[in-house]
């Protein structure tokens, strides 16, 4: 599918006229404001989490793996630093190499960088929102552990934390992938010389065709149901299990002046996972405020009167995603004592009194 420019070399042209109809408007955040943001962000901001966040999960999904994945918390854990792993991935390929591209020949690269995002940016949606629903299904077992100490082994199998995995991926699998419908990449021609001159995408016929059923499915059930489930069921599981296991520690320290190994070790596993249930909930709520504001504020969109306000918001948005994907391995390595060995020994980062502190033996599972 081809568009046809009416206006041959205008792209400079149009994009002046467009920065100064914006910079008029009267939208909150001026468009210089939204330019620096922009620049700061994708120079800077990005390029930190993604170094940050793709070696660490890489490591994350390594010590899980050889820690054991019949457990079921490691189970979780390793499929949770896997999603991460993937969404950071696919949003490097999304924003990185088309824009890179751009440098040596800006038709390619917007090209790259359109056809990236119109045909994997789904997927990195998926993980993330799947990053989210392994995140609450951790801060249920959590909850029901606390709650239910003596029935919670038999309530919470490994094999039934693989179903409930297996069954939330197919479920958003099934959901997302529509999202490859959504858009056709098409060329720009000049309609003289028939040149290409840039990229562009445009809902497609099926999309267009099938409009109600697309966006039921993608705008409420999965961009604005499922985002805000997670983050209501995250929260009420993290505040009762705090809440229980303060309880049941002021009631240990009561009535006996020492308490078992396992018993600790159950409480500093719950600790951190407390931590990293925190940071989901922190880093999900611009996306919520996100959502709430473009369904109260009419002109909250592209081509609004907030435009520069609604692009910052969604940039805030995606940077807080990415973090919530990048920093979980710092909850793991000061929280988890087990961790920290098993990465000191996977890396050889061995010290003198450490077990086998003389030999890295990488064939030793965790």
């Amino acid at each position: 599918m081809e568009i046809f420019s009416q206006m041959p070399n205008s792209t400079d042209s149009k994009g002046e006229i467009i920065a100064v109809v914006i910079g008029q408007s009267e939208d909150i955040v001026s468009f210089e404001t939204y330019e620096v943001f922009t620049t700061i962000t994708q120079c800077a901001v990005k390029p930190v989490l993604f170094l940050v966040g793709i070696p660490s999960n890489v490591l994350n999904c390594v010590v899980f793996w050889r820690q054991g994945v019949r457990d079921p918390m490691n189970l979780c854990l390793f499929c949770l630093s896997l999603a991460d792993l993937l969404h950071m991935t696919f949003l490097f390929v999304q924003s990185v190499i088309g824009p890179f591209v751009e440098f040596q020949d800006k038709v390619l690269g917007k090209e790259i960088y359109h056809k990236t995002s119109a045909y994997t940016k789904w997927f990195s949606v998926e993980m993330y929102s799947m990053s989210g629903c392994i995140s609450l299904v951790i801060a249920v077992e959590r909850c029901v552990c606390v709650m239910m100490p003596l029935r919670a082994v038999s309530i919470i199998s490994t094999r039934t934390t693989g179903m409930v995995l297996a069954v939330i991926y197919v479920i958003t699998q099934l959901g997302f992938i529509v999202n490859i419908f959504n858009y056709d990449v098409v060329a720009i021609k000049d309609n003289h010389t028939d040149q290409v001159i840039g990229w562009t995408s445009l809902p497609s016929k099926l999309w267009q065709e099938n409009l109600v059923l697309f966006t039921t499915i993608q705008r409420l059930i999965l961009l604005t149901i499922l985002p805000f489930g997670i983050f209501v069921g995250l929260s009420v599981a993290t505040a009762v299990t705090v809440v229980r296991l303060k309880a049941a520690l002021l009631w240990r320290e009561s009535t006996s002046s020492s308490s078992s190994q396992s018993s600790g070790q159950q409480r500093a596993l719950t600790k951190m996972l407390v931590f990293v249930s925190c940071l989901h909930i922190v880093t999900a709520a611009p996306q919520l405020v996100f959502i709430i504001t473009v369904s109260l504020v009419s002109d909250f969109n592209f081509g609004g009167r907030y435009e520069n306000t609604f692009e910052v918001v969604a940039a805030a948005k995606g940077v807080s995603a990415m973090v919530n994907s990048s920093f979980t391995f710092v909850i793991y390595y000061r929280q988890s004592s087990r961790y920290r060995r098993a990465l000191r020994h996977l890396c050889c980062w061995t010290k003198p009194g450490d077990e086998e502190s003389t030999k890295c033996n990488h064939s030793t599972t965790f």
